[in-house]
């Protein structure tokens, strides 16, 4: 905001209407800060309620590939944090990709009607062969070096299982995969 120089003061107070135009020079500062602080009130508070929202949306998501990768994984033998954190890389855990389809399953182009379509595709592109033995893998680092070196990412593998792994420990993701069946149990399943 501009600011009066003593010079300024000085011709104002020749012209006689000193004390009204300095009234007015205090309402419109006060009334200039007031604004500034309401509508930084009003930035924090919208923000704060869009990080509020975009949080329940994604622990809702969570939430469900969790329930779908443990409720499939004597079918599947994916774990849940393997699963997260793959859709946490390359969609920001749905934020940035076409519906459902968190994985970039077959280059992205592909939408699902439902979440729980969407991790089954996922479940089942990491049992198609390609993967090795991601699906009897007995820990997240090994089932995420299978899938990498696979050629889930391309030829960048070390990188995306080291940012993989990176994710799954500083969420602790692997919370997700305590108590899941061993893996004796996916293979009698699976026969």
């Amino acid at each position: 905001f501009p600011t009066r120089r003593s010079s300024d003061l000085q011709e104002i107070k020749g012209s006689g209407n000193v004390a009204i135009f300095l009234r007015k020079e205090r309402h419109l500062k006060r009334i200039r800060e007031l604004g500034i602080c309401i509508v930084l009130i009003f930035a924090i508070l919208g923000s704060s309620t869009k990080v509020e929202a975009s949080t329940s949306v994604k622990a809702e998501r969570t939430m469900k590939i969790v329930d779908v990768c443990r409720n499939n994984y004597c079918i599947y033998g994916v774990y849940p944090s393997v699963c997260l954190a793959q859709a946490i890389l390359e969609s920001s855990l749905g934020d940035v990709c076409r519906p459902n389809n968190y994985w970039g399953l077959n280059q992205g182009k592909t939408c699902y009607a439902s979440l729980e379509d969407g991790v089954i595709a996922y479940l089942e592109c990491i049992n198609n062969g390609y993967y090795g033995n991601a699906p009897r893998a007995t820990n997240y680092r090994d089932q995420l070096y299978s899938i990498a070196t696979g050629g889930y990412c391309g030829s960048n593998w070390f990188w995306y299982w080291e940012t993989c792994v990176q994710i799954i420990e500083e969420n602790a993701l692997w919370v997700y995969d305590q108590n899941l069946p061993a893996i004796s149990a996916i293979h009698a399943e699976r026969k």
